[in-house]
């Protein structure tokens, strides 16, 4: 592995290819697996004063949202990964205030050409925010996690995500992929598209419109109001199956 500095002083790894002739016969699944051949790290703070909610789009890549207690600003640490050193150019983070409101994106220039069309490019992001800020995420695919947060709006495409420890209210469109809620102070809205559903510890009222995919739902303080369009068992405090499933709207 050969790791240099980049122009913009930030670092970047080459791995070099392993040659042999068993390792040939292991280069697909090599490739397909290892998509950070090149990388640059990212870390930088933003001030929170001024600033009551947080609006999150995050592309390919894993996101993790989570609170400190004593934080006083946003942390931002970001992993830009490509299978082409090219494609670093121009990715990153981008952000700005409006009307109180801290907007934060993941970018990821589109290019042309067939090798450009074969280049695989993600970010993993990594935030830390002061406790009980409201946040809205927009998700593209990889895996999600928020904790700590204040009112939560998630709008997701696919991959597992897992949502825990909300002082608000949790409102959830999901695509594809396990979908974990626990521990949550205010009512949780879900609309979920396929995969596994688990929601435990509400306090307030919860409302599942569900595609595909086992539920499961305890310590649940009111009654769930659940409507059905497609498979899956329903569990309610480990007992498998619950009578008051509404049809569709």
């Amino acid at each position: 592995m050969d790791t240099k500095n980049s122009n913009f002083g930030l670092k970047f790894t080459k791995h070099l290819p392993v040659v042999g002739g068993f390792c040939m016969l292991l280069l697909p699944m090599v490739v397909l697996a290892d998509s950070c051949t090149y990388e640059e790290q990212l870390a930088f703070t933003l001030p929170a004063a001024g600033v009551s909610s947080l609006d999150v789009s995050a592309g390919a890549g894993s996101l993790s949202v989570t609170s400190a207690s004593n934080a006083q600003e946003f942390s931002v640490r970001a992993q830009v990964c490509s299978t082409r050193k090219g494609a670093l150019e121009g990715s990153g983070i981008q952000h700005f205030v409006r009307e109180g409101t801290q907007h934060l994106w993941t970018k990821i220039p589109e290019k042309r050409g067939i090798a450009w069309r074969l280049t695989r490019t993600h970010i993993n992001l990594e935030l830390v925010i002061p406790e009980g800020f409201d946040i809205v995420v927009k998700d593209g695919s990889g895996d999600l996690e928020i904790r700590g947060a204040g009112n939560v709006v998630l709008k997701d495409g696919a991959g597992d995500a897992r949502i825990y420890e909300i002082l608000g209210d949790v409102q959830v469109t999901d695509g594809s992929g396990d979908l974990h809620i626990e521990y949550v102070q205010g009512s949780v809205d879900v609309d979920d598209g396929s995969g596994q559903l688990d929601v435990y510890s509400v306090l307030g009222a919860v409302t599942i419109l569900d595609g595909s995919g086992d539920i499961n739902l305890s310590d649940l303080q009111l009654a769930p109001r659940i409507v059905r369009s497609g498979s899956g068992d329903v569990r309610v405090d480990g007992r498998k199956g619950y009578t008051e499933v509404s049809g569709s709207d």
